[in-house]
């Protein structure tokens, strides 16, 4: 005891002696909780000894109105992380999957994990939520979508960034396609629906960031020069994220619309547990090889500003058909580094560990990468996110 008391004044902390070591620790969990939203101050992962800081006040209210809004006509499903305290706070029911069997509408299951850390990347930095409309509504315009994010590592605030972007993006989506309930679907393709989608995206990421701005000193890393955290801002060099948004229409169609390396393959399901047709194909691939990847941030311009030409560039979209018995995952890079030779043996993967009860598959999956170490080509650790879709009939 005498020697523990001995090396913390050696290393420069003081005892209270009017307190508990009980006591001192409730003291020192009650200095690092945000009055606002009830989360502890967190650490980003990137630069050299970056000081806590607390979230962004724009970032706690966009979580909060989109749950609230997107609760009062359809179930949240949510993948963990992020904002899950603060809607509970608020109590806004989530769930981590949902399936609507009476109206055969698609079965979706979402988790996201932070894999192999270690001190380069400490935390989970992907986000996933999703949605569906609530029991009994069979003519819905949007039968299921979700938004899965991966912020960028090279950047400061990702998770932030990743967070951001899935809650707008779901909630301009809907809003356009008439989900809400509010107005009637708006007479646009789901090219231009997508458009608007990503557009609120970065008009989000630029509220936060001028938030940022204003309390410049709040937030600059600790040990980092005036100057360079001034071009941090002016650069746009903080909060970029990948973005893959999907949704089912009234139709029976899939629409994937991605910008950056996320993946997306689709197979039809045989009529037994655990078997696969042969049939597949890869919608989209993450490229394992490089670490160059387009992403959304504040500083990028808006979509529908961009030519034709430009938009194709950064925005892709595919449509599928989406019904008798068809199967569609989702996954960010760092899954898909794990399935680089082979992608389509993801499926397999997600078979194999399909058991009596369906629940949380996706974050089994997830567990069973965090934990192999021998799991190849995985050189550097990786967050993970995995979202399983299924066709209604």
């Amino acid at each position: 005891m005498f020697s523990k008391f001995i090396s913390r004044i050696w290393s420069g902390r003081q005892l209270d002696s009017s307190v508990t070591p009980p006591q001192q620790a409730s003291r020192e969990a009650a200095e690092n909780t945000c009055p606002h939203c009830g989360h502890t101050k967190t650490v980003p992962p990137v630069g050299d000894a970056i000081g806590t800081v607390h979230r962004p006040q724009a970032l706690n209210d966009l979580c909060l109105r989109v749950g609230q809004d997107l609760q009062k006509y359809g179930v949240i499903i949510h993948g963990g992380g992020g904002d899950e305290e603060i809607l509970r706070r608020q109590k806004i029911p989530i769930r981590g999957a949902c399936h609507d069997r009476r109206n055969r509408r698609p079965h979706l299951q979402v988790a996201t994990h932070a894999g192999r850390t270690n001190a380069e990347k400490s935390n989970n930095e992907d986000f996933v939520i999703g949605w569906m409309p609530k029991a009994g509504q069979k003519n819905a315009p949007v039968r299921m979508a979700v938004a899965m994010a991966d912020g960028v590592s090279s950047c400061l605030y990702p998770e932030w960034a990743a967070e951001a972007a899935c809650w707008r993006s779901l909630q301009e989506l809907l809003q356009r396609a008439g989900a809400d309930q509010s107005s009637a679907p708006a007479a646009l393709k789901q090219a231009e629906i997508a458009e608007y989608a990503f557009d609120a995206v970065l008009a989000s990421l630029r509220s936060i960031r001028d938030e940022i701005t204003a309390k410049a000193s709040a937030y600059k890393p600790v040990g980092e020069f005036e100057s360079t955290w001034n071009y941090r801002l002016q650069k746009g060099k903080l909060l970029q994220t990948t973005l893959m948004l999907a949704w089912v229409d009234q139709k029976n169609t899939l629409h994937i619309a991605s910008v950056g390396d996320g993946g997306a393959l689709l197979r039809k399901v045989g009529r037994r547990r655990g078997t696969l047709a042969k049939a597949g194909e890869i919608l989209m691939n993450c490229d394992p090889t490089t670490n160059d990847v387009q992403a959304l941030g504040p500083n990028n311009p808006d979509f529908r500003k961009l030519t034709p030409e430009q938009r194709r560039a950064w925005l892709r979209i595919e449509s599928r058909d989406f019904q008798d018995r068809r199967r569609c995952l989702l996954f960010t890079d760092g899954v898909g580094r794990c399935f680089a030779e082979n992608p389509m043996e993801l499926f397999s993967f997600v078979e194999k560990r399909t058991g009596r009860k369906a629940n949380n598959l996706p974050l089994r999956c997830l567990e069973y990468l965090a934990a192999a170490a021998h799991w190849p080509p995985l050189v550097s650790p990786d967050n993970l996110t995995l979202v399983i879709i299924d066709s209604g009939r």
